[in-house]
């Protein structure tokens, strides 16, 4: 019985709280900024250290936000995107592949235990 009181009583107070006129609208905000979406591609090589720098847009600034993904492959025509940093495990070692980035750039990378140079296939990254 203390239980279905309990219950009534919350009830009760949470439809009179939500009674009453709304207030008055609040001044109107800021216009958001739509962020921009490009694609890269690029090939890791011994000869590049395993290492891609790509070009930013020329409108990023230094408090925004620069999220990379890998084109993981494709499902009746859909595209799947998997999220870097991934850490990948092989039998002879382990393979990081991600980025980093600054306002001008991002840098593709691979790194980990694993002898680059043994690896059989290249790896092609999208970002976004």
């Amino acid at each position: 019985m203390k239980k279905l009181s309990l219950l009534v009583s919350f009830l009760v107070v949470l439809f009179i709280s939500c009674t009453g006129d709304t207030g008055p609208e609040g001044p109107p905000g800021f216009d958001g900024l739509i962020g921009s979406v490009f694609d890269v591609t690029v090939d890791f090589t011994e000869a590049d250290g395993y290492e891609v720098f790509a070009d930013l847009p020329t409108n990023v600034l230094d408090t925004d936000v620069v999220i990379a993904y890998v084109l993981s492959g494709v499902d009746n025509g859909v595209d799947i995107w998997e999220p870097l940093p991934q850490t990948l495990f092989f039998d002879n070692g382990i393979l990081l592949y991600g980025y980093d980035f600054t306002v001008s750039d991002v840098r593709f990378f691979l790194d980990g235990t694993i002898a680059l140079n043994t690896l059989v296939a290249l790896f092609n990254v999208r970002s976004t």
